[in-house]
């Protein structure tokens, strides 16, 4: 085989070609692999927030439960204070008793009287005090400000997890 200066021109023209395709192919996987990188590195960071986030409402919720209690025993303290006067009657105690569980009848006594019955020694009637009503306030009243916050921590980080999910990168 002979090679003359014109099939050598053309041979180096190939190796050149071909070797600017094969540089011009390795910058690209290089460049689709720094992307994917870049976008793995994206999400992880996204990811890494949103636990942060969730971190931060778990530790703010804790507070929040732990002052809620304080608040919760100085109002007990405060209702103990209070005097034992009936301030609802049987039929209002027995009505507000029958939206949610009632006390259970003893054996004696017919289901629906159960609810209205035996409490106050005086009456022999189940009236309620102030202290009474004070107290269900008070637990009530912080119950729904432990159940709201629970329920404001959880959308807080489906709404962050539903962000970072979107910006997950496809592979």
């Amino acid at each position: 085989m002979i090679f003359t200066p014109t099939s050598l021109r053309a041979m180096a023209t190939l190796g050149v070609l071909l070797a600017g395709i094969w540089l011009g192919y390795q910058w690209h996987a290089g460049a689709t692999a720094r992307a994917q990188i870049e976008a793995q590195a994206a999400f992880e960071k996204d990811r890494q927030e949103t636990q942060d986030l969730a971190d931060q409402r778990a530790i703010h919720h804790a507070e929040q439960l732990h002052y809620l209690s304080e608040q919760l025993g100085a109002a007990h303290v405060q209702i103990s204070k209070l005097t034992s006067r009936d301030c609802l009657d049987a039929g209002t105690v027995g009505m507000l008793n029958a939206i949610g569980t009632t006390m259970p009848a003893t054996a004696s006594e017919p289901a629906d009287q159960a609810a209205t019955t035996t409490g106050n020694p005086i009456h022999g009637f189940r009236f309620s005090t102030n202290q009474d009503l004070a107290e269900q306030i008070a637990v009530c009243r912080a119950a729904y400000v432990d159940v709201s916050g629970q329920v404001n921590a959880i959308l807080d980080i489906e709404d962050a997890r539903h962000l970072a999910v979107s910006k997950e990168p496809s592979n």
